[in-house]
């Protein structure tokens, strides 16, 4: 799954990394695991560095399985996708944006706005 149509017809690209218009959902249930997780790995002195770069990466998409999902925003009309594994296609859920605090504000840009300088 490379592209994806919104339904407002706007065609998303999925294959840009970083993408711009991407964003991981993680369920609050879900980020204690996800932290011990890391740490175990990161503690782990009998694996070098490049192994556990790997593992480290590799374990954070197994754990979409336990609470995580990827959404993608479009850019066009605010909608977004969400999908519980990465490549479902279509995606699980549509959103629909209701109300803005700002015209022109999505997730991604409000987000954006929230990044520490």
């Amino acid at each position: 799954m490379s592209k994806l149509r919104c339904l407002c017809s706007e065609l998303l690209d999925l294959n840009l990394i970083p993408n711009p218009q991407a964003f991981i959902v993680v369920a609050d249930t879900a980020i204690e695991d996800i932290v011990q997780d890391q740490i175990q790995i990161c503690n782990d002195a009998t694996i070098g560095q490049e192994t556990r770069n790997d593992r480290l990466f590799f374990s954070l998409l197994s754990m979409r399985n336990k609470g995580v999902a990827e959404g993608v925003e479009c850019p066009q009309c605010g909608r977004i996708a969400i999908f519980g594994r990465p490549g479902n296609d279509p995606p699980d859920v549509w959103y629909k944006v209701e109300k803005r605090r700002e015209p022109n504000l999505g997730l991604i840009s409000s987000a954006n706005q929230l990044k520490r300088h």
